[in-house]
């Protein structure tokens, strides 16, 4: 029942085939998971779609462990990629190498939404001040050896 009270800042991770992460906010609950690995990304995004099965799935999923989610009305339902891409895992931050203004953050994954406070941040102090007091964002820079670095490096 106090899944969701006000000043919860908690995240639940299920150990399960589909990844199911509950999010729980004052006046609501957000769940995710369920990644389809298959598919490839489309052109346009307007034809990312989200599969009632796999929306069904994390329903069944969060009410499996919560009575207060068992009986829970779903708001509304949505579909994204993963954003990836790094050959080490890690989020991509920092100044892109051959444009002196233009900076990146992606390829958190699913950690996206729990570092994103973190990655703002240090994104932030970097443009303003020129590097990052709270985060060491060496090992995070776009020109290492991932697809961007190696997009960045046929691009100088």
């Amino acid at each position: 029942g106090d899944l969701g009270r006000r000043g919860d800042n908690s995240a639940v991770f299920l150990h399960s085939a589909y990844d199911v992460q509950i999010y729980p906010r004052p006046d609501e609950v957000y769940a995710c998971g369920s990644p389809e690995v298959a598919l490839p990304l489309p052109e346009d995004p307007r034809d990312i779609r989200p599969c009632p099965q796999q929306a069904e799935t994390v329903r069944q999923e969060a009410a499996r462990i919560s009575l207060a989610l068992q009986g829970a009305t779903v708001k509304s339902t949505g579909a994204c990629y993963l954003p990836g891409g790094s050959a080490d895992g890690l989020p991509i931050i920092g100044r892109i190498p051959m444009a002196p203004n233009a900076y990146i953050a992606c390829s958190h994954t699913c950690w996206g939404i729990l570092n994103a406070p973190a990655t703002g941040q240090a994104l932030a102090e970097l443009i303003a001040d020129g590097s990052s007091t709270q985060v060491d964002l060496a090992p995070f820079a776009p020109g290492r050896g991932n697809r961007l670095g190696k997009l960045f490096a046929a691009l100088r």
